[in-house]
């Protein structure tokens, strides 16, 4: 848990960040990460996902979630992002797919 407490202070002074609200949606552009709508409805149980490929990263969000749930899943999956950088090609809290070679892929959006 302190490794995480660090990471999180680490990030917000990188940012220099210090007082709410944190910007996560900007955080995540200023890592590189590409925030993009998740096909999902709002009754999905999947409100985001992280993929990783080729040295890049998406974080998909459901957009028919309430604004605050959808801050709280980029946070989320930044934390995925941050923690796991060399674990994680794909994650969702539910299950979901990528189809990497299809025009509708997260990656030709």
């Amino acid at each position: 848990m302190a490794d995480i407490t660090e990471r999180v202070e680490q990030l917000l002074d990188r940012f220099q960040i210090d007082r709410p609200p944190v910007a996560v949606d900007q955080i995540a552009k200023k890592l590189g990460v590409l925030l993009c709508p998740l096909p999902a409805e709002a009754d999905d149980d999947i409100s985001g996902a992280i993929v990783r490929k080729d040295g890049r990263v998406v974080i998909a969000v459901n957009p028919a979630h309430h604004s605050n749930r959808q801050r709280f899943t980029i946070a989320h999956e930044l934390g995925h992002y941050l923690l796991h950088e060399l674990q994680v090609q794909e994650h969702a809290d539910q299950r979901f797919s990528v189809a990497w070679r299809k025009n509708a892929s997260l990656f030709t959006q």
